[in-house]
Formats: C-alpha cells, sequence, structure tokens
C-alpha cells in the first residue's frame, strides 16, 4: 500500500479487528506532500522527506484501555524503530525494493499516479494481486485497461464524487474547496476505485 494517510490510518487502526496479518506502506520522494504525510505522527527511523517504509506485524493495546486506536497506533510509530526503515530509492513503484515489497502482499490499496495508471494495473496484473485503487473514470477508455475489463480481470467500483472525501493538494494549487490546519484540500472530480475484489457493486 502506497503512503496515503486516511488508507494507513484506517488499516493500522483497525489492524487486529480486520485480522491483518501484516500491513505494509512506503512514502515516495516525488510526492509534493512528502515529509508531511503523516503530520499527527511521530515517526522512529524516518528522516524529513527520506523516502521510508512501515511494516507492521502487531498493534497492541499500548495504552491498556481495552481497545486498539489510533494512539496505540501513534505509540508505535513514535517508539519502535523496526517499524520505519529508509528506502534505498525514492520509492518508485517501479523500483526493485518496491516490486519486492509487492510480491510479499495479497491486496493492493492505495491512490497511484494517474499518469502513470495504465503502468502501474499491468504491474499489479503481472504479479497476480488482488487490488483496489483509485482512478479517473476516463482510464476505461485505455485500451489496456478497457481490455481487461471486457475480460472480466478488472472492474469498476464505488464513485468516489461526493464533498464527504477531500484529498490534500500541493500548496501551490490555486483551486482548491477549503484550507485545514494550513493544508489546501479538494474534492475528487470524476474519480472511482478500480478492483478485481468481488464487491456488492459488481452485482448491480
Amino acid at each position: 500500500m502506497s503512503f496515503i494517510p486516511s488508507f494507513f490510518k484506517y488499516f493500522a487502526s483497525n489492524f487486529n479487528a480486520l485480522g491483518l496479518k501484516k500491513l505494509i506502506t512506503t512514502s515516495y520522494s516525488g510526492s509534493p506532500i512528502v515529509g508531511g504525510q503523516l503530520p499527527l505522527f511521530e515517526v522512529a527511523g524516518s528522516k524529513g522527506k527520506q523516502p521510508f517504509k512501515i511494516e507492521i506485524t502487531e498493534v497492541p493495546d499500548i495504552d491498556k484501555d481495552g481497545a486498539i486506536n489510533l494512539d496505540d497506533v501513534k505509540y508505535l510509530l513514535k517508539h519502535d524503530k523496526n517499524t520505519a526503515t529508509p528506502l534505498r530509492g525514492s520509492g518508485d513503484f517501479r523500483s526493485d525494493e518496491c516490486i519486492e515489497l509487492l510480491k510479499q502482499s495479497d491486496i493492493v490499496i492505495t491512490n497511484p499516479p494517474f499518469s502513470l495508471f495504465r503502468e502501474y494495473v499491468a504491474q499489479l496484473v503481472k504479479h497476480k494481486k488482488k487490488f483496489l485503487i483509485m482512478g479517473n473514470q476516463n482510464a476505461i477508455t485505455y485500451k489496456e485497461i478497457f481490455k481487461l475489463i471486457k475480460e472480466n480481470k478488472m472492474w469498476l467500483g464505488q464513485s468516489l464524487n461526493g464533498k464527504n472525501i477531500l484529498f490534500q493538494i500541493p500548496d501551490h494549487y490555486e483551486s482548491y474547496y477549503k484550507i485545514i490546519d494550513g493544508k489546501k484540500y479538494a474534492f475528487p472530480k470524476s474519480v472511482v476505485w478500480f478492483t478485481n475484489l468481488d464487491v456488492p457493486k459488481r452485482s448491480e
């Protein structure tokens, strides 16, 4: 899973409830928001804008309140240096080290760069991975993507259009919906889920 705060926070805080065995996430040095992706967390082993990976195999109830929540995740990331380690390269999904992490995964959930959407999907298919990824709905017109949909190897999930969903965008973007804690946010436009998981929408 690539480093998207909401994705990471959800799966980390629900690690035990979902019965996860391992959670892997990476950051990318080319991202315009790298270094600020976990504004609420201090991550042991990370160094500023240097890309890194986080691997979690358990989230204990550290504060002993009887529930696993973000407080436990924050403590784990702040104090356990084994959870975060620097990447050798930039964190590009095409790099050898990221491909090795991909091979360890059962399901990939992320928001890949739309400009490299075809290449990203091709990599997932090549390694026979289950996935749930965001993409522009116009991607269905790409011949490579349309072929996968036609062959029933990929299909659309739920639409992401709606004012209950916001994306953090780079500071230099002039068009945005609101500013939260000094960060600009915008609505997703024409964004949908693409997946090969058996989701309810598939039978609609």
